[in-house]
C-alpha cells in the first residue's frame, strides 16, 4: 500500500511506477598493464611538480641577477610580469626591503 501524502497528483504517481531496485554496483576491471601505465602517468606529473617548477622558480631568480645575460633578464622580467612578479616580490621578502 503506497501511503497518501494529501496531493493527487503526485499519489498518482506512485502508485504508477513500479518498485525498480538499482544494479548492484561493479567496480570497472583495470589490467596490470593499465594500472603501471596510470602508475606511470602520476610519476611524470608527480616529477614535474617536483622538479621543473622549482628549476623554473630557480631560472627566474637568476634571471634578475647582475650575472644573467641581457637576453636572460629581460625574459624574465616579461615571464614573471605576466604572474604578476611574484619572483620579484619573492626576492624583496628574501632580500629584507
Amino acid at each position: 500500500m503506497i501511503p497518501k501524502s494529501g496531493n493527487r497528483f503526485s499519489d498518482k504517481i506512485m502508485r504508477n511506477q513500479k518498485s525498480i531496485a538499482m544494479p548492484p554496483y561493479v567496480p570497472k576491471y583495470i589490467s596490470p598493464k593499465q594500472a603501471a601505465a596510470a602508475k606511470a602517468r602520476r610519476r611524470a606529473i608527480m616529477f614535474w611538480i617536483a622538479v621543473a617548477i622549482p628549476l623554473l622558480v630557480l631560472l627566474l631568480v637568476f634571471g634578475y641577477s647582475d650575472q644573467a645575460p641581457e637576453f636572460l633578464r629581460r625574459m624574465t622580467i616579461t615571464i614573471d610580469g605576466a604572474f604578476g612578479l611574484p619572483i620579484l616580490k619573492l626576492i624583496g621578502m628574501i632580500a629584507g626591503r
